[in-house]
Formats: C-alpha cells, structure tokens, sequence
C-alpha cells in the first residue's frame, strides 16, 4: 500500500541527512588537518635556529614507521644554508677568532649525573642521540660563490650549549666559522672556546641556543669493556657501530704526548669528536683518528689492509678540562708505530 509522507517528516529526513553529511565532512576536514599538523609538526626540521623565523622545510629526517630515515643530502644542504645565513646575520663567530682561543686549558661546568643502569643498545641509541650534534665547519672553495660544509661530530655536556669535539676540528684551513645542528634539525653557531688540550686532541666549546640534551661521562673503561660509537661517518649521519675497548697506549706528538685508547667499533672521517659510550650510555671516549696497517708498503704503495686501529681520547682527558670541584653533578639521571693516519685535517669531512 502506498502512502504519502507528511511534509513535516520529509523536511527532518533532508535536515538529517545534511548534518550527516556534514559530520562526514567535519571529519575528512579533522583528520586532514591531523596529518597536515603531524608531517610539519613532527617530521620537518627547522631551516635554522635563531634569527631565521619559523621556517620549515620537509625534513632531512623522516619517519617510515618507527624507524628513522636519514636523507643525507638534504641534511648537507640544510647546514650549508642555514650556517651561511647565520653568518649573513651577524650571529656567527669567525674561526680566527676561536682558534685564538685554544689556548684556554679549563672552564668550570655543572654536568648531568652518569647513569647507572645499562640498556640494550636500541635503548642506548633513545637514550643518547639527541645528545649527538654535528659539527659544520662553513667555508668557500674559491671555485664557486656558494658556501659549503665539511662536517664532524660532537656531542653535548650541558643543557645550555657546552659540547666536545676534537681540537683539530678547529683547525682547518680557509674556514669561516663554526655551526652545530641538532638532531631536530636547528642549527646554531659556535660563540666560544671554553677549553681546549691539543696534545690529547679534544676541546670543550660553547653554542648558542638552549635546552640541549647533555650526555654523562663515565669513569672510563677497562680492555674488554662493550662500547658503542655514534657518529657522522663520511657524512652518513647518526650512524651507530658497536665494539669492544682493545688497548691503551702512549702517543707522542708535536703538540704533546697523550694517553690513547684503542676500539674495535668502526668510524670514519667526519666522525672526529664523536661519544664512544659504555653499555650505560656514559661516554668513556671521544673518537679521532684511524690508523691502517698493510702488510706491505713500499714507495707509497700500499698492499693487503690487515687492521685498521680506531684511536680515541679517554674520557680523562675531557674530565682535565673541567676544573676540579666544578664538575659537580647537576640534577638528573643517576699510539705509536707506522701506518696511514686518517683523521680531520683536511678539507674532507672529519
């Protein structure tokens, strides 16, 4: 039987579906405007810290799942630029006028208690990356009107911008300045040498910008002892290797002798100045040089690579920088013989 609806009935049937259909779209437009948020919020980095605004670029490190994906690239590109507008800005500090300032031999500091309890090492990257930085060092080859980057790695001692490296990374040639990125993405130039040891080869500087997440250092590391090292190897950035501690040993230089230590967890040139951490995530070494041996080598020949030894600084030698009684903890989280040394000193990433 056929019946005819009142016109009552057919209006709130039409409002109904109209405020369905809305709802439908108020969600669409929700959910847009979630993923919009996370991709800028969550995934891009900033072009540089302070003095350039909130401008943002897609990052360098995205997320594909859980895992990070680094486009080195773009990372170069992003610290070339941001490190060549600071300077434009007036922020930067010239590199004559830090390397004038090696000759500092202590600086006081308060720095983050050690850990005491030991991670599994996807624990031990959660707990220490953000603390990694990388080193730019912003220079012009002379071929070109564009500024360039070579890069090291550093690592954090306090929240508000003390960080070590080796002191060879100040000491290249043609540089301009020196620039830190985070691992977010800001970048902010180096203002100042705090400390610095040449014979051991490690300096303490200080960089603009605030709120850094410092890593704790260690007592040091007995022979045998698990260590792991993040670095910027030859510009793969945040690259982690595991190893052991193989030795200690005495080395001589123009600059001094040094205690050296000795690691199986490989790095490579750009890795100058990275964290060597124990099982903890305290840092027991600052990565600095390799040296290959060949079981033959004759008229800058070299033939069959037999080991390649990683030579660190021990974590002493950062301690002697940081003068006695104000180290005090702030609150927080309880070589010698021949070979080709390759280390910084050269216009290539350290």
């Amino acid at each position: 039987m056929r019946t005819t609806a009142s016109p009552l009935f057919l209006v709130s049937t039409a409002w109904a579906r109209v405020r369905a259909r809305g709802r439908s779209c108020l969600r669409r437009g929700v959910l847009a405007v979630v993923v919009w948020v996370a991709w800028w919020g969550g995934w891009a980095w900033p072009v540089a810290g302070a003095g350039l605004g909130d401008a943002t670029i897609p990052g360098g490190g995205v997320a594909t799942g859980d895992l990070p994906v680094w486009d080195d690239g773009q990372v170069m590109a992003r610290l070339a630029a941001a490190a060549a507008a600071l300077r434009d800005a007036g922020k930067t500090v010239p590199m004559t006028t830090l390397t004038g300032q090696l000759g500092r031999a202590q600086c006081g500091l308060r720095l983050p208690r050690p850990h005491a309890t030991k991670v599994d090492l996807p624990g031990l990257v959660r707990r220490c990356e953000n603390g990694v930085v990388i080193v730019g060092h912003l220079y012009q080859c002379g071929k070109c009107s564009q500024w360039h980057v070579n890069t090291a790695t550093g690592f954090m001692l306090t929240a508000d911008g003390a960080l070590v490296t080796c002191a060879h990374v100040l000491e290249q040639s043609g540089g301009e300045t020196l620039c830190i990125m985070r691992r977010d993405g800001r970048v902010e130039p180096v203002v100042e040498v705090l400390a610095a040891d040449r014979a051991a080869d490690v300096v303490i500087l200080r960089a603009a910008g605030a709120k850094y997440q410092p890593l704790s250092l260690g007592s040091g590391a007995p022979v045998g002892s698990p260590v792991t090292v993040i670095s910027h190897a030859d510009r793969r950035f945040y690259t982690l290797t595991a190893g052991v501690v193989s030795r200690y040993s005495r080395r001589h230089g123009p600059a001094g002798d040094a205690t050296v230590l000795a690691i199986t967890a490989d790095f490579a040139r750009g890795s100058s100045g990275a964290p060597v951490l124990d099982a903890a995530g305290n840092v027991v070494g600052v990565a600095q040089s390799t040296v290959s041996k060949y079981y033959h080598q004759a008229e800058h020949v070299q033939e069959n690579l037999q080991m390649v030894f990683k030579v660190c600084a021990p974590v002493a030698a950062v301690r002697r920088l940081i003068g006695a009684g104000s180290a005090a903890h702030a609150e927080g989280d309880s070589a010698s013989g021949s070979g080709r040394v390759r280390d910084a000193r050269s216009r290539n990433p350290r």
